[in-house]
């Protein structure tokens, strides 16, 4: 599980559009928005991609794509 709500105030601070990011990762809008609401998961070439995107740095990538949650979950065997 990735913090969504940090991503999705990630791309809104970065000022590119929902558009331009689903076509980078060949995701349909739905798609995206599936996986942006936590509804889907992204892979791990679509979270690559979106760090480069949305120029995130270590720290960033680690607090939205590692959050604690799926450390507790990982633990849990969930």
């Amino acid at each position: 599980m990735i913090d969504v709500e940090l991503l999705k105030q990630k791309i809104k601070d970065s000022g590119i559009t929902i558009k331009f990011i689903h076509e980078k990762l060949n995701l349909s809008y739905q798609g995206f928005m599936n996986k942006l609401n936590g509804d889907s998961k992204f892979n791990v070439e679509e979270m690559q991609k979106l760090s480069e995107i949305l120029h995130l740095s270590a720290e960033e990538e680690d607090l939205i794509f590692l959050h604690p949650k799926c450390s507790q979950n990982a633990n849990k065997g969930e």
